[in-house]
């Protein structure tokens, strides 16, 4: 995905590589990065952090992105067991770039029963965590990220803590939460998880409305407010999850795929929103008069 980032804020870039449906762990890597038209690096063969899981990481400073300008450059290079790799990626730097809303319960709005369709798994903590974490060797064998997803943590007979999972550390098990708790969250206290949507909603995000939205203006970002997308990400993330729950033409979850895909399509085609043209953060008179025109629907399938 092409990204769009926030001029003058840090940005941080994760990259995971397969081999053979494996995460590749590299041995090392350097990432440079280019402005527009310059050959000279503000970024020259800075090493990158490489998880234990192989995910590439790297945060680009604030400071080196002062200006909006299209098609910045970036160069990866990594080695794994002393093959060199060096994919090549752009992103534009913007003064308000679009930010996905959308969580679970946008979406069983439309589909409640979709809330009895995710996994749920009780654990118990293996590890004295914090106010904020809690810790089990338990969730390591799941194979689950539980990021995006929903804990009910038991504190003792009367007291149950409901918290949203913001991070998971699959290698330690574990789980940073939200809100936070009076106490650090002692061992063998017992935990209830709720695996989330939110991989496919991020999908239908990325990878569908986001370029959808390209396709039809310079930026994504010109729209300026996020909610605009909100109704899109749902019907394109109620599609892909009822497609992949379908095991035959015409069954329950099938008609359900086929009449969110319709429901996006009219949602795109009615897209009329106020677009920020000459890219400087603000919606004027003029822009608000001359709106985009959606009506011609060109959707990434």
């Amino acid at each position: 995905m092409h990204r769009e980032i926030q001029k003058g804020q840090n940005y941080t870039f994760e990259w995971g590589f397969f081999s053979k449906n494996i995460q590749d762990v590299p041995n090392s890597g350097t990432i440079s990065v280019y402005a527009p038209g310059n050959s000279t690096a503000i970024v020259d063969a800075d090493a990158v952090s490489i998880q234990t899981d192989g995910t590439i990481i790297y945060t680009l400073l604030g400071t080196l992105i002062t200006t909006c300008d299209k098609n910045y450059k970036i160069e990866l290079t990594y080695t794994v067991n002393g093959i060199v790799t060096r994919p090549f990626y752009l992103f534009t730097v913007v003064e308000t770039p679009l930010v996905n809303q959308v969580r679970d319960e946008d979406i069983f709005h439309y589909a409640p029963d979709l809330r009895d369709k995710v996994a749920s798994n009780v654990i118990e903590t293996t590890s004295e965590g914090s106010t904020t974490t809690f810790i089990s060797t338990e969730m390591k064998p799941l194979n689950i990220d539980f990021k995006g997803g929903y804990a009910e943590i038991y504190i003792d007979d009367t007291t149950v803590h409901e918290v949203e999972i913001t991070a998971y550390d699959s290698e330690t098990g574990t789980a940073t939460f939200t809100p936070a708790y009076s106490l650090a969250i002692a061992t063998a206290k017992r935990v209830s998880l709720r695996s989330s949507y939110q991989r496919y909603i991020d999908d239908a995000f990325e990878q569908f409305v986001y370029r959808d939205i390209r396709n039809k203006v310079p930026l994504a970002s010109g729209y300026i407010d996020s909610t605009v997308t909100d109704n899109l990400t749902v019907f394109k993330a109620l599609e892909i999850i009822c497609f992949g729950l379908s095991e035959e033409d015409n069954d329950k979850w099938d008609r359900r795929a086929n009449k969110f895909m319709q429901s996006y399509k009219d949602e795109y085609v009615k897209l009329n929103e106020a677009y920020d043209i000459d890219e400087d953060g603000t919606i004027d008179g003029d822009e608000n008069a001359n709106r985009p025109n959606f009506t011609s629907v060109g959707i990434v399938r």
